[in-house]
Parts: structure tokens; sequence; C-alpha cells
């Protein structure tokens, strides 16, 4: 949202290699904790969103996997893959 925001483009991710560390090192974590974090992220998205000018939700933005899509597509997103993540 960042990108958004401010126009600079502002990638999830260093690398596709980056990305999948962090996958691992998040899936090693204690449910407890990787809990806490999975809450913790979607609160920092959720200001995001709350904080984003309504005309920024046009901007273009790129995903972890190098689509372009409007900002307005990222919460859909999230709740996507938010929604594909097993349940404890």
């Amino acid at each position: 949202m960042t990108w958004a925001r401010t126009g600079v483009a502002t990638p999830m991710y260093a690398s596709g290699d980056q990305r999948a560390r962090e996958i691992e090192d998040g899936a090693r974590q204690p449910v407890g904790a990787l809990r806490a974090d999975l809450l913790a992220a979607d609160g920092r998205l959720a200001e995001e969103f709350a904080g984003l000018p309504d005309e920024c939700w046009a901007a273009t933005v790129r995903t972890a996997r190098g689509r372009e899509v409007p900002a307005s597509q990222v919460p859909w997103m999230r709740v996507r893959e938010y929604g594909s993540t097993p349940s404890t």
C-alpha cells in the first residue's frame, strides 16, 4: 500500500528467494507465534487500507509474482490468501 500511496515502487519482497525464506521461516514458528504475527500483519494492513486516500486506490502496484494490478485489488487478494491458509 506504500507503493499506491507514494508512487514509489515498493515490492513486498526484494526477491523470490527472500519470499521463500520468509515463508519457510514462518512455517517453523510455534502456532501461537505464527498466529500473533498474522494478526499483527493484518492490523498493520488494515491501518494502511483505512488511511489510503481515495485517489490512490486506482494506482498500479505489482504483486509478489510480478503481475500489475490496481491497488483496489489488494484487499481481495489478501482475503483470498488468508482464506487459503489452513486453520488451527
